[in-house]
């Protein structure tokens, strides 16, 4: 793909040089793409971490954009596992997730600045899940979501009890 880029580049013709332009960006895109999947590959780190101090998401993220999000015991309100289904005129797909919400949310979302332009599609997916802050998708995970919140709750429990974080039932949400 470089050799026809260079090729093209001094060709006289603007659509050739259009065509080297979109080539050329288009190379870009793919090695920023490449280079954070081979740095995720090279340097694991998991994408959920429960400890003493709370649980940590860091998913992977094209451009090196971080979407990752660290919710305090302490700041913790409720936790709950959501099944969101979302409707569309051919298919419909289901999703689980681990959900927290935040004792202040107000606080918590300036703290860790979700009012950005980045996550406004997320904020409006956690809306219709009534108010969540925080999600981390079954998908991610390599064991269930049900194991996961059976373990939090019995390795985590004086840090529940401490801080009094409600455990809900499951929820389901649909959107669509």
């Amino acid at each position: 793909m470089v050799i026809p880029v260079i090729a093209y580049r001094r060709s006289k013709k603007s659509v050739l040089r259009a065509l080297s332009i979109l080539a050329s960006l288009m190379l870009i895109l793919w090695e920023t793409l490449f280079l954070s999947t081979l740095y995720r590959l090279l340097f694991a780190v998991p994408a959920v971490i429960v400890n003493d101090e709370g649980i940590a998401y860091h998913p992977a993220s094209p451009w090196f954009v971080s979407l990752g999000l660290t919710m305090c015991w302490e700041e913790m309100a409720a936790m709950y596992l959501n099944e969101l289904t979302i409707r569309g005129k051919k298919r419909t797909i289901t999703y689980r997730f681990l959900c927290m919400i935040p004792k202040d949310q107000e606080a918590f979302f300036e703290r860790k600045k979700l009012l950005n332009w980045r996550r406004l599609s997320l904020l409006a997916v956690m809306s219709k899940m009534g108010g969540v802050t925080f999600m981390i998708p079954e998908a991610v995970l390599p064991l269930p979501l049900d194991e996961l919140l059976s373990q939090i709750r019995t390795q985590f429990q004086d840090e529940i009890q401490m801080h009094g974080i409600e455990i809900r039932g499951e929820q389901k949400t649909s959107i669509g």
